[in-house]
């Protein structure tokens, strides 16, 4: 039974109603189980007008049980579960009332989402008298849910535990201006909970911070914190996982010495920590001045006297040096006199088309990390760029690694003929590698490529050295697209593919119809003698309007097995599955749908056919109501026909199975 009201009584604006009874399965001996399992889905919402209330009060109700489906002792068979809450808001506060029980068998694994039975929560508004705010919050209550495994009094009491609650919970803050470019911000957030056991946890956070501003662009910043989390809470749900006790006492120096240079010191001390324990020393540089871009920081252990870490970043770069700025002359006034033309640039920096760039630094237990240098042209256009790069490792080769990348588009017209060029390629001198791709694309859309990952001086057991493959398509993420791509593992020593393949594909997109077709053909290399079909992969959807559709996915693929030339093949062609669907009946939504499909998979070696069996299709039919639906399905390979009914928001329910083994009716006895 399912039913759906609106509005059926004063201050109900909604109830739904499920509920099944299904006969229980019988027993493993075969003898009648009595009795019925039972779904139940009951909800209803709606408000209730209050009296001073700034809206009315909202509450929502829901009782559910799920047995239908579920073996008898499994942990929710015959639970009825029952979540009530209100909620309600006044203009000095919010309140709100929650239940949420289970009823029957007594839970036998960890309860992770707590029952309230119940809880009451209330919530005062902000607090604010100028730069003073207060905001509070309390819950009480009574729980039952998983028992804190740390803490030994409620793991004894079992798997789960049930006592009462009180949490409290407030967010104290303060603003002011002590004097000209001061800021002082104090603060203090708690969290107490207190439990029926005689638990508590605390969570406590003091601090204050006061910032002094020099000019605009200086400023010195003093700060304190008390930080304290202990305790032991008889839930897992809000269990403390660690003791916290730190107060922790820093300063942040920011200044700008001079134009265009910031520098910055920051350092903590923690007064709980032990000296070895403690924060290094934070140093910050920045120089932003064209052409020179300069990133540095270090971090200095002023207990130990050891540099824990330092980087930097070096550019020099000003794309806009080439282009002067010309400031027209202006002539004398009553107060001014006559100012010449003059011409400047943004900087000095001769070279507008090239940047270079440096980076490295140091770690600890490291030592120097690598030292990476580049240059990079830019063209006429910003598209238009060629880099070149070294890194340095400081531990093995003087040059570990050299790379190229390069960006290119045409100039002449951009329109009628646009060509892009991109690539990249980096060479590894420990061991010998190189590796690349480069693709030219044309208009956006059809593009050449390549790309290699080759080993110069392979091991003398590798069979091969890398591989190479090039190809031609159009490029990825277009609704309608192909791929042809050749290659394949590669030997340098005997300059040829060892076992190269030839990979094609297509993907056709249009509105109700779609093609996927991916296959591979093994071609004749040096380790491979055979030239051969060895797989295809089909997938297609087709609808004729909304009456019929066909899809499926084909996929073939042959293996061999043994040494040439008295190798075997081995052919699997599989259907996973074709499916063909007709509507039936009149009217824009069809009563019926007549359904046949295939899922069958075939074998052959060296051309015998392997296990076989005839073909199977299934046939289905639906018919298709407004508050119910009934399927039935046959087997032709298998012999089974099968009849099931389906209600709305449920799965199908079997009414009969009948097979080569005789007659079944599920739903008795």
């Amino acid at each position: 039974m399912a039913l759906r009201s609106y509005a059926p009584l004063p201050y109900v604006d909604r109830i739904n109603l499920y509920t099944l009874a299904n006969p229980k399965p019988l027993l493993a001996d075969g003898k009648p189980n009595p009795g019925y399992d039972l779904d139940i889905d009951f909800s209803a919402s709606g408000r209730i007008p209050l009296t001073e209330a700034v809206r009315d009060l909202d509450y929502r109700l829901s009782v559910t049980r799920r047995d239908i489906g579920r073996r008898e002792g499994d942990g929710v068979h015959g639970v009825t579960n029952v979540n009530f809450g209100a909620k309600v808001e006044y203009p000095r506060f919010n309140a709100e009332f929650n239940y949420v029980d289970r009823f029957g068998p007594e839970a036998t694994t960890p309860i992770t989402s707590p029952l309230k039975e119940p809880e009451v929560i209330i919530d005062p508004k902000v607090y604010t008298n100028g730069n003073f705010s207060l905001d509070t919050r309390f819950s009480v209550g009574q729980y039952t849910a998983q028992s804190n495994p740390l803490s030994r009094s409620a793991s004894a009491q079992g798997i789960n535990i049930t006592t009462t609650r009180l949490e409290e919970q407030h967010d104290l803050s303060y603003t002011a201006q002590p004097w000209p470019g001061a800021d002082l911000r104090l603060r203090n957030t708690f969290t107490g909970r207190y439990y029926g056991t005689g638990a508590r946890t605390v969570d406590l956070l003091v601090s204050g911070e006061l910032t002094q501003r020099f000019n605009v662009d200086n400023t010195i910043t003093f700060g304190t914190r008390y930080l304290r989390t202990e305790g032991t809470s008889p839930f897992a749900f809000d269990a403390v996982n660690r003791r916290v006790l730190s107060a922790p006492v820093s300063i942040t120096l920011s200044t700008v010495p001079v134009r265009d240079v910031r520098f910055g010191i920051s350092y903590t001390r923690d007064l709980f920590l032990a000296p070895q324990d403690q924060q290094p020393l934070g140093v910050t540089l920045s120089v932003n001045r064209l052409p020179l871009r300069l990133d540095a920081s270090l971090r200095h252990n002023i207990d130990t006297g050891e540099l824990q870490d330092f980087t930097y970043n070096v550019t020099l770069s000003d794309p806009d040096s080439g282009t002067p700025k010309v400031t027209p002359a202006q002539p004398a006034t009553e107060t001014q006199p006559a100012k010449p033309a003059t011409v400047t640039r943004s900087s000095p920096w001769p070279f507008p088309n090239l940047s270079l760039s440096a980076s490295g630094g140091y770690r600890k237990g490291t030592g120097l990390v690598p030292f990476r240098v580049s240059a990079t042209v830019t063209g006429d256009l910003r598209t238009n760029t060629f880099t070149v790069y070294a890194i340095h490792d400081f531990k093995t080769e003087p040059v570990s690694e050299l790379g190229v990348t390069y960006s290119l588009s045409t100039t002449r017209d951009v329109v009628l003929n646009p060509v892009t060029v991109t690539g990249r390629e980096t060479f590894y001198l420990e061991p010998a590698r190189m590796s690349g791709e480069h693709s030219i694309t044309w208009r956006g859309q059809y593009r050449a490529f390549t790309a290699h990952d080759l080993l110069l001086e392979p091991p003398a057991t590798a069979t091969s050295s890398g591989t190479v493959t090039f190809g031609v398509g159009t490029v990825q993420g277009s609704a309608n697209s192909w791929n042809l791509i050749y290659g394949g593992p590669y030997d340098l020593r005997r300059g040829g593919w060892t076992a190269p393949t030839l990979t094609g594909t297509v993907s056709v997109t249009r509105p109700g119809q779609r093609l996927g077709l991916v296959a591979v053909l093994n071609v004749a290399g040096l380790d491979q003698k055979r030239t051969e079909l060895a797989r295809v992969d089909a997938d297609a959807n087709w609808q004729f309007g909304s009456r019929a559709a066909i899809s499926g996915r084909v996929l073939y693929s042959r293996t061999r097995s043994g040494t040439y030339p008295n190798d075997v093949a081995t052919d699997t062609l599989t259907v996973a599955p074709v499916r063909a669907t007709v509507a039936i009946g009149n009217g824009e939504k069809p009563g019926a749908y007549l359904t046949a499909s295939l899922r069958q998979t075939f074998t052959w070696v060296d051309g015998v056919r392997q296990n076989y069996t005839p073909i199977s299709p299934v046939i289905g039919l639906t018919i298709d109501r407004c508050c119910w639906a009934l399927q039935a399905e046959a087997d032709l390979g298998l012999g089974r026909y099968r009849l099931a009914v389906g209600l709305p928001g449920q799965a199908f329910y079997p009414l009969f199975d009948l097979t080569k083994e005789g007659f079944d009716i599920p739903l008795l006895p």
